[in-house]
């Protein structure tokens, strides 16, 4: 659905023989970028004299706080799945990009929810009246997602993670290595050809912060097949991208290639490639590779700076709200002002890291209590040693 024009013409058939090969079938429904839609100028973007707004691609859009727009899609996805489609992909579920730097935002931003928190709900509402059809529901989100919190470029886009891992079943990052030009992000060269390197730092940042939650969405990320910036894609990147999943024991995943053009040669590399079992891997490292120690001293370097998001993310969740908002306007900072690790004790995935903190001119001997959850050693409790 959405700006495309080429048509499936025999959908059921077509779903029939898909079926019959177990072939897993995901119907991806463009939603609020929508040149077609967005031709009925009511439920456009538009300017106060009813001109249609453009991005700066010449695309259209139309308005995400228009509940006509939200249920229209929501209907679209409905039908989808009436066809026996077995997930709906909602993609473009967000904002145009740097759209509170355009004049026309000013009306549609001004006494509203927050961006991030219109797609929620819509994301939420269209879970609920799926529910009913036996259907999974995922979103695309822009690979940044996962590197930034509550940055006001995710903000203004509509996609915060926190916002989004709650309401699907799956949430799908775009780590394309294209994507991250003109950042240091993972590579000081070219990300775009740095492909494991990127994919690798995505990888981990986005497992990370979905850590933080216990009603999550699984993560399927997309992938890049397809060349930009005078640099060629073919067998080899393609390649370096999924070891860079296979080393994280992960085996699901997308390629996008917006011509719809896979080269079938390009993936003969990967038959006998196989990911890693990492049931068993992470006993004194983590993901990251940090001990207990390292990710201990995270956490009270985030309470020494305030570090909201990394406060968060480092506390073992039945120690906390799983709500960052509540988190936020609940937690009470305990004064620290440096530390010094004295000694630890770890186990198969408990560890106990003792240190001398400091606290408005006095010294304190605490220990933290250390637990490996989802792969990353988080702080399950602490206490003062008399």
């Amino acid at each position: 659905a959405g700006s495309y024009n080429y048509q499936l013409k025999d959908i059921k058939n077509t779903i029939e023989l898909l079926k019959k090969h177990n072939i897993y079938i995901i119907a991806r429904i463009v939603v609020f970028k929508d040149d077609i839609l967005a031709k009925n100028i009511s439920h456009s973007i538009r300017y106060d004299n009813g001109v249609v707004w453009k991005d700066y691609s010449g695309s259209a859009w139309v308005d995400p706080y228009d509940e006509w727009v939200r249920q229209y899609n929501i209907e679209v996805a409905k039908q989808a799945a009436i066809l026996g489609f077995d997930e709906i992909q909602f993609d473009y579920v967000r904002f145009p990009e740097k759209f509170s730097q355009y004049d026309v935002s000013v009306k549609y931003l001004e006494n509203k929810i927050r961006q991030d928190e219109l797609i929620r709900q819509f994301l939420r509402d269209a879970k609920s009246q799926l529910e009913q059809y036996d259907v999974k529901v995922s979103c695309d989100v822009f690979g940044c997602v996962a590197y930034l919190w509550d940055d006001p470029l995710n903000v203004d886009i509509g996609q915060v993670w926190y916002n989004l891992t709650q309401e699907v079943d799956y949430i799908s990052p775009m780590v394309y290595p294209s994507h991250y030009r003109g950042t240091d992000w993972y590579t000081e060269g070219d990300p775009n050809q740095h492909p494991y390197e990127v994919v690798k730092g995505a990888i981990e940042d986005s497992l990370r912060i979905n850590s933080a939650f216990a009603d999550k969405a699984g993560i399927r990320f997309w992938l890049q097949d397809f060349s930009m910036y005078g640099y060629e894609y073919g067998p080899v990147q393609i390649l370096d991208q999924i070891e860079a999943l296979h080393e994280k024991g992960i085996d699901t995943y997308m390629f996008w290639n917006n011509k719809n053009i896979y080269d079938p040669f390009n993936y003969l590399i990967l038959e006998d490639k196989n990911p890693a079992d990492n049931k068993e891997r992470y006993h004194v490292y983590d993901i990251y590779k940090n001990t207990p120690c390292d990710a201990a001293k995270s956490f009270l370097d985030a309470e020494i700076d305030k570090d909201m998001y990394n406060h968060f993310i480092l506390k073992s969740i039945k120690t906390r709200p799983e709500e960052y908002k509540d988190y936020s306007q609940s937690i009470q900072w305990l004064g620290i002002t440096g530390y010094e690790l004295t000694g630890y004790r770890s186990s198969f995935n408990t560890a106990q890291i003792f240190m001398n903190i400091s606290r408005e001119e006095k010294q304190d001997k605490w220990v933290l209590f250390m637990v490996l959850e989802d792969g990353f050693w988080k702080v399950n409790g602490y206490y003062s040693i008399k």
